[in-house]
């Protein structure tokens, strides 16, 4: 890759020996080397844990800590068009492979899941450097006099991950999620849209 090209992609096939369980992880090793003008050998790992198919979240925590992360998992291949444009109508679905062959403009008309995250600023507060508000629509809470976020609402691209911080207001408790206790509520309420029709 020359300086002035910056960036390149290309594609990994694996190829499993037998068939993976919800949640069993894959450890996928790349190496690229260098051969001009100088010799360099540059490596990356990759764990790629198998889940459910469609939209799936979970909540990092541990106790003490004055954070947390909300992880936000897509494994849908595919977007839907959700404002018209050429011969694409609201609700058509198309390939990861067509929704690169868009312009911009176009690409931006389409997404493969809406995502809205809903939560009470008593308990948690969004990290507002994060790249995801960015691309976020947001609401509002009043709470001491403040206007706090209390929603927010993206668009999620297929095969994809997010990773969003949240502040926790009470650093002892922990809200990971889930934890396999019967009856549980997440911290955040998550909801997501795929197909608009």
């Amino acid at each position: 890759i020359y300086s002035d090209e910056r960036t390149d992609n290309f594609t990994i096939t694996v190829n499993p020996k037998h068939s993976f369980n919800d949640k069993e992880t894959v450890n996928v090793k790349v190496y690229a080397q260098s051969t001009s003008p100088y010799r360099k050998l540059i490596s990356a790992e990759f764990n790629i844990t198998v889940g459910k198919r469609g939209i799936a979240y979970e909540i990092d925590d541990e106790d003490n800590q004055p954070y947390l992360n909300f992880i936000i998992t897509n494994s849908l291949t595919s977007y839907y068009v959700r404002e018209d444009f050429g011969d694409y109508q609201i609700g058509d679905e198309i390939s990861a492979s067509t929704y690169k062959s868009l312009s911009e403009e176009n690409q931006n008309k389409c997404s493969s899941a809406i995502v809205t995250l809903t939560f009470n600023p008593k308990d948690v507060v969004i990290d507002t450097t994060s790249e995801i508000m960015k691309k976020s629509s947001v609401t509002y809470q009043e709470y001491n006099d403040i206007s706090y976020i209390n929603s927010l609402t993206f668009t999620v691209d297929a095969t994809s991950s997010n990773e969003i911080r949240f502040y926790k207001v009470n650093v002892n408790n922990n809200y990971t999620y889930p934890q396999y206790i019967e009856n549980e509520e997440s911290i955040i309420e998550f909801s997501a849209i795929t197909d608009p029709k």
